[in-house]
């Protein structure tokens, strides 16, 4: 505007003096100690190095209190879920986790106020771009909400023998995207919760007892009665085996070869392998003294003479 003025003759020496004052001294100086008395002006500025260095400095101690608020925190909800009874591992850990996650989330939205950032901006910016994100991430949503489902109606709990679309071993970990299973011989699955919500669950241990089913076959020849008498004392005299209910003895299936006889006991979840596997040896011990034999599978021929 002023160069425009003096073309057309107007006086702008006043003016000129001014905007050189207000504006203030500017360094045009290259060389090397200039630079570094420059340098050193702006470290014991407070707007330069000095209001940087107490910045960051109120960020990291109030990120590092919530922190340990959160951890503090944490410890106590846990002592307090500890004695309630009628909530499963799931939702206690659950309960914890997020509980020690909103902590420090709210450090570090305070954190960053402190710092000059305009946090409502942000968040503003956040919840506009929310439906593009639920877009992009509707997987991930989905997996959400059936974590959510799985800690609120808890068909299986942490440490549970699980069999979940085809996979079968021990709960791990539930987290709001996936459920970690630990299978029998030691390897780590991750299953997103949308196929464990959406797949038929069978909780292996999920009550405390459980029937032991074996079938045992043996020869037509043999006496079925003797046979079963070895299989109620070998039954009987099983120290996991359960009194009641009373084990079911009896002939189940007939087939070419082989009479079965079913024996399916009780006992404890916990001991339902063993149980099986003793009593299997057992009665296969037991079938060899009497001299019950078990037929092999085979096809028998018959020729006949049409003279």
């Amino acid at each position: 505007v002023l160069d425009a003025w003096e073309l057309k003759g107007g006086n702008v020496g006043e003016d000129r003096k001014y905007i050189a004052a207000v504006k203030g001294i500017r360094t045009t100086v290259t060389d090397f100690p200039s630079r570094v008395g420059t340098f050193r002006a702006w470290l014991k500025s407070p707007e330069g190095g000095v209001g940087m260095l107490v910045g960051a400095g109120k960020f990291l101690a109030i990120v590092l209190g919530f922190w340990v608020l959160a951890i503090f925190s944490s410890k106590l909800i846990e002592h307090g879920l500890e004695r309630q009874r009628h909530i499963s591992a799931l939702l206690k850990t659950f309960i914890n986790t997020m509980s020690r996650r909103v902590v420090v989330a709210i450090g570090l939205v305070i954190a960053l106020g402190t710092v000059g950032v305009n946090v409502g901006a942000a968040l503003a910016l956040i919840g506009g771009g929310a439906f593009i994100l639920a877009f992009a991430l509707q997987d991930t949503l989905s997996n959400f909400a059936n974590g959510m489902m799985l800690i609120v109606y808890r068909p299986f709990d942490v440490g549970d023998a699980v069999e979940i679309g085809g996979v079968r071993g021990h709960v791990r970990s539930v987290s709001l995207v996936s459920t970690t299973i630990l299978t029998f011989d030691n390897q780590k699955v991750l299953v997103p919760n949308k196929k464990v919500w959406g797949e038929v669950i069978t909780n292996i241990t999920g009550m405390a007892t459980r029937r032991v089913d074996m079938l045992f076959g043996i020869g037509y020849g043999e006496a079925i009665g003797e046979a079963k008498e070895i299989l109620e004392r070998v039954v009987r005299e099983h120290p996991l085996v359960l009194e009641r209910p009373v084990a079911d003895i009896g002939v189940h299936e007939l087939t070419d070869t082989t009479v079965k006889i079913r024996c399916w006991p009780w006992a404890k979840t916990a001991d339902f392998l063993k149980v099986r596997t003793e009593v299997t040896q057992r009665v296969r011990e037991e079938f060899e003294k009497a001299g019950i034999g078990v037929p092999l599978a085979g096809r028998e021929l018959h020729f006949y003479d049409k003279k």
